[in-house]
């Protein structure tokens, strides 16, 4: 006998969709089944007129751990994720301790990265996890500059740490690495089976653009977007890629947000080099004229873009060129941190979306006719999974493999406030928004985590996920 059957749902797998009952045993997915084969279970689920994902993936989160000042905790921001059908998200921790106030904002602590024990602190963000999160979760570790990269990247691969991003923007913080600093770091990942990422921006033009528009006093949402153009983003990547190819390491660029940026890394994959990307919903829905509509709510880095570059994104999703939509959720408070700044160069970058990645992707992506519904189901579970040395464990409906599931109403319609949302931010860039499309129902591990808008799992269910290396994927 099976613990749970969910039958009679439109099942989309890795390969399309398909008329499939799942069986499900021991937390795990142990079979397809023909509709009409119904075996005893001790539950079944009705998934009559739904559709059935893999559980969602959120590759790119940012959580309140160690000196880390978001608004979101493991708790709050894997809850949230909860009710988007989110089932495992991976969040990017850098091992730092705080030395004392920025000189940038009080915002930003500033941070001691030498000396720090890094086993020590990831021991401690993993047991932390493991104590408050709602949904499994993996772990990015963000590398600041550091002599000691080398060592790092050796204990942080055995711990099933095994994607290291490197800093090439915030020099102002003392983040960014230098080009000798970036080398050393991925000579280190690539010689450890790791995977190097980068956020990609040009810091001296960004810096030099930001204190020009500062010394004319109009340090405004509109010079915030002058100061980061479009090739920022595209000579910084192409200077990763470069750099990646002298080094042999696979290379990953966070974030992805404009048309240039991605031309060049077509043009880095034309060439048989390892190179792949992301991008985040706010970088394909929402566009420059939104950071002057809502201003330090969508400060983000980088930042929002025009509708070419809107409508690029779409066409490197459909094309297989872009593999993965994640959020870059980095939760800040309106009213306590965003709308409390006394300058906009004050505000801090970040925005809140894991609890939307699933409905606007979905509702803008796959009703509008811009991806297909199997291709949603790879940027979201299939293809974060397989980036990231978790599959087949996560990411798919197959025998084996987990039994995340979300069963998913794509008629429902609703709209998106910050009322209705669970993260601590208190507001979504997407307020107001209609979308059609919700899940209804979750599976984590087999068993249910979301029901009728409910939670039926409870911080400490969540579990850490060591990841495997980047070659034995």
């Amino acid at each position: 006998m099976y613990d749970t059957l969910v039958v009679n749902g439109e099942t989309v797998t890795e390969a399309g969709p398909i008329k499939a009952n799942v069986a499900i045993k021991d937390g795990r997915v142990a079979g397809l089944l023909e509709h009409g084969d119904k075996p005893e279970a001790a539950q079944v689920i009705d998934a009559q007129g739904k559709l059935v994902f893999p559980g969602i993936i959120d590759a790119h989160v940012h959580l309140r751990t160690a000196h880390s000042l978001n608004a979101d905790t493991m708790e709050s921001g894997s809850t949230a994720g909860a009710f988007g059908g989110v089932t495992t998200f991976i969040c990017f921790v850098a091992p730092v301790r705080a030395k004392g106030a920025g000189a940038e904002s009080a915002i930003y602590p500033e941070l001691e990265t030498d000396g720090v024990d890094v086993e020590a602190f990831f021991n401690n963000v993993i047991e932390e996890g493991n104590r408050i999160s709602v949904i499994d979760f993996g772990l990015h570790c963000t590398i600041f500059p550091n002599p000691d990269v080398v060592r790092q990247v050796e204990i942080l691969t055995g711990m099933g740490i095994t994607s290291f991003k490197l800093m090439m923007a915030y020099g102002r913080r003392g983040w960014v690495s230098s080009d000798e600093a970036l080398s050393l770091a991925m000579k280190a990942i690539a010689g450890r089976n790791g995977l190097a990422m980068v956020h990609a921006e040009n810091d001296g033009l960004i810096r030099y653009l930001e204190d020009h528009y500062k010394a004319q006093g109009s340090y405004d949402a509109e010079n915030f977007l002058n100061s980061r153009p479009n090739w920022a983003e595209a000579e910084a990547v192409y200077r990763a890629v470069c750099l990646a190819r002298v080094l042999d390491c696979p290379l990953y660029v966070v974030h992805l947000s404009t048309k240039e940026g991605l031309e060049k890394i077509v043009e880095a994959r034309a060439s048989g080099q390892r190179v792949w990307t992301e991008t985040c919903p706010q970088y394909l829905l929402l566009s420059n004229a939104d950071t002057i509509r809502l201003r330090g709510l969508v400060k983000i880095a980088p930042p929002l873009r025009t509708v070419e570059d809107n409508q690029a994104l779409w066409q490197g999703l459909r094309q297989g060129l872009i593999g993965i939509v994640s959020t870059d959720h980095a939760a800040f408070h309106r009213d306590k941190q965003k709308l409390a700044a006394r300058s906009f160069a004050e505000v801090p970058f970040g925005a809140p979306g894991i609890e939307t990645l699933l409905p606007l992707l979905y509702s803008e992506g796959v009703v509008k006719g811009r991806i297909s519904l199997t291709q949603m189901v790879n940027l979201l579970a299939t293809n974060p999974a397989r980036q990231f040395g978790l599959y087949p464990q996560k990411g798919t409906i197959q025998v084996g493999a987990d039994a995340d599931i979300v069963i998913f109403d794509p008629q429902a319609e609703w709209e998106i406030t910050s009322d209705g949302l669970h993260s601590a931010a208190g507001y979504s860039a997407f307020e107001g928004w209609r979308v059609k499309g919700k899940p209804v129902l979750s599976l984590l591990r087999g068993a249910i985590l979301l029901k009728d808008g409910k939670l039926h799992k409870f911080p400490g269910y969540g579990r850490y996920l060591p990841r495997r290396p980047f070659s034995a994927q």
